[in-house]
């Protein structure tokens, strides 16, 4: 167990701190006891107010040290459990969440009514648990997968170059593996008609972050990663000598040349640069060292009809113009021992324990955790992952209002009026610029809490009709899975996007408030509207504080530099003009000097204002709408006070 030190690092625990401290972040620092404010009662407002109790430390002066003041009660006595990286108020909730669905998911087990899909959901959560029939089972299911897919040369004394092709390899991981290997293709919305889907082509991800291969070996990271090659090699019956290990050596070198190669170093974060369609018959002569049309054909047979003109946006080019003399210099066993480590490597943690631990070894050195999380734990999150639908049905079911839905909406047309009125202070925006901006705003569309769809068990069954689940082998369940989400994510390739449909916005136990640029909308789901961020029966001060801000924040990303190259309809219309977009770079400029000028001296680390300065320019635009939201609101309705909190004001 981790003492917490220091400030956590990630997003999602800035976005609330230490949890119960983003309301005290609204503080104007000109304290003044409040007379003649009644007190608030409710159950919601006492536990708020010990919350806040808890987690402050009064001893510090606000003035000198704001942070310590507001937090240093939460991180004198907050214990970073030993399989996490950090703990915020999000991790609590998220906790809070996965019990509820972990105690549903119990009940159902025992009430012989459920539906067909929640049957499968049932079924693939037991199979995940059931760890004895898994360690007996052992390897035998992934050796039976890669034998149909050609062997694997480290492993294989009997492989020849003679068994292997890449493109029939990567038509055979399309129906029995993963596909996101040296490249992929995936079907996304048109970024320039987002009323249509497209092929979209694209270098793969990699086994490891570019930035640690680029450090080599003498990186923790790359070491862990290294060792994780040849331990599972060595678990599927590779001999332990140098041979394997310079095998691998040239795996990490050839990976090592893909990352250089997927790194775009004429980009500009302009979208309109990297916009390139072309048609599987222009793939075919640009990158003929692959049957494109093949490819696809035999891929997507049975899912969607493939042809010469079929449109297809292709990223980084650059990396698709050098692979063919990176796969024509390699020798065909590197490229092949590669491609087969990234099934195994992509497929240890559904497999026995060691494997598990040795998958979580690269994550163990970047997080600083010690332990694999609980096991519940761990097959919630793959039962959330591939079953979405379900787990938050079962989650809004018993745990959301519905009656939420509408007091958000409400709140989210006031703290929107306040963004525009602010906007319209802005002297950098011209007046092209300011219309667009404001289109954007007014047609911003908010999908809040849940679909209906949720709540129909006959919806539900129809979408997972054709997904089989077998509750005694997890890992022909993840095989299965993927192929059925590929089938719902490929079927609709040539049908109109419905930007509204109930699936996409099934998401109703993610605590996080995201913007979607394409259909210019925002996400706000169920669980994050939990009663530890929201609650209608406590002040609006507390809930613009939180709920309000992180509205707010989301809204300013239709101005950040990836929103603002889409139009109100969700459509690419490219950057802003030179002079909008100088005197914009100005004020983040402005943020970045700001923010680089901080140092955490329990680190000694001083922050790269560079890299943060979008999301910091929205955090203060974001503070700034919310307040500003309930200046408005108390105006005509004073709010009452906090119990044992009297000597703060609301605005504070």
């Amino acid at each position: 167990m981790l003492k917490v030190e220091s400030l956590h690092s990630s997003r999602r625990s800035l976005y609330v701190s230490s949890g119960f401290c983003t309301v005290l972040l609204l503080v104007v620092l000109n304290a003044i006891a409040v007379h003649g404010l009644g007190i608030c009662d409710t159950e919601q407002c006492i536990e708020s107010a010990q919350n806040f109790i808890n987690n402050m430390d009064p001893s510090v002066n606000p003035c000198t040290n704001f942070y310590q003041f507001a937090c240093g009660g939460f991180l004198e006595n907050t214990i970073i459990p030993a399989d996490k990286s950090s703990w915020s108020l999000v991790d609590k909730l998220q906790e809070i969440v996965e019990n509820r669905i972990l105690r549903r998911l119990n009940d159902l087990d025992n009430d012989g009514s459920t539906s067909s899909s929640f049957k499968k959901a049932l079924d693939f959560y037991s199979s995940c648990m059931n760890e004895d029939l898994i360690e007996q089972k052992g390897v035998e299911v992934l050796r039976a997968q890669l034998t149909c897919l050609g062997g694997w040369p480290v492993a294989d004394a009997d492989w020849t170059e003679d068994d292997f092709n890449l493109e029939d390899l990567k038509i055979k991981l399309f129906t029995t593996g993963p596909t996101d290997i040296i490249f992929d293709f995936f079907p996304v919305v048109d970024f320039r008609n987002s009323s249509r889907l497209v092929i979209q082509l694209r270098p793969a991800g990699l086994g490891l972050d570019a930035n640690y291969l680029f450090e080599g070996f003498s990186n923790p990271a790359v070491k862990a990663y290294f060792s994780s090659m040849l331990d599972l090699a060595y678990e599927l019956g590779a001999p332990s000598n140098n041979e394997t290990s310079d095998d691998f050596t040239d795996v990490l070198a050839f990976e090592f040349s893909l990352a250089s190669m997927s790194f775009d170093e004429n980009s500009t974060g302009c979208y309109e640069d990297t916009y390139h369609l072309v048609t599987v018959a222009d793939l075919e002569i640009s990158y003929p060292y692959i049957p494109w049309l093949r490819l696809l054909t035999e891929s997507l047979e049975g899912l969607a009809t493939v042809s010469p003109d079929l449109p297809v946006q292709v990223m980084v080019p650059g990396f698709f113009s050098g692979l063919g003399d990176l796969l024509n210099n390699t020798p065909i066993r590197v490229v092949a021992n590669y491609v087969i480590w990234r099934v195994v490597y992509g497929q240890a943690a559904y497999l026995t324990h060691k494997w598990q631990e040795v998958s979580h070894r690269v994550n163990n050195v970047l997080t600083g955790t010690t332990e694999l999380p609980p096991r519940s734990e761990t097959c919630l999150l793959e039962l959330q992952n591939r079953f979405e639908p379900i787990t938050s049905s079962i989650y809004v079911r018993q745990y959301y209002n519905k009656e939420t839905t509408g007091n958000v909406e409400r709140l989210a047309a006031l703290l929107q009026e306040q963004f525009l009125e602010t906007m319209q202070t802005n002297t950098w925006m011209d007046a092209s610029t300011f219309a667009a901006a404001k289109e954007k705003i007014l047609k911003l569309k908010y999908f809040i809490g849940s679909p209906a769809e949720l709540y129909d068990d006959q919806a539900i069954d129809l979408y997972f009709d054709k997904a089989f689940i077998d509750a005694s082998d997890y890992y022909c369940n993840i095989i299965n899975m993927e192929k059925f989400q590929r089938y719902q994510d490929w079927s609709s390739l040539q049908e109109p996007v419905n930007k509204s449909a109930w699936v996409d916005h099934s998401s109703s136990t993610t605590l996080d408030v995201s913007y979607r640029p394409q259909s210019n909308s925002i996400e706000i789901p169920a669980a994050i509207l939990d009663k530890l961020l929201y609650s209608s029966d406590r002040p609006d001060y507390l809930n613009l504080a939180v709920i309000g801000y992180l509205i707010a924040f989301q809204q300013t990303f239709t101005l950040n530099d990836e929103g603002r190259q889409f139009d109100a309809e969700g459509n690419l219309v490219g950057c802003w003009d030179d002079v909008t977009d100088m005197n914009f770079q100005k004020i983040l400029q402005a943020v970045s000097d700001e923010y680089s000028s901080f140092v955490d001296k329990q680190v000694n680390l001083t922050l790269i204002g560079e890299n943060i300065k979008s999301v910091a320019s929205s955090d203060h635009g974001g503070f700034k709408v919310s307040y500003l939201t309930y200046r408005k609101l108390e105006a005509n309705n004073r709010q009452p006070l906090l119990p044992h909190l009297e000597h703060f004001s609301p605005r504070q």
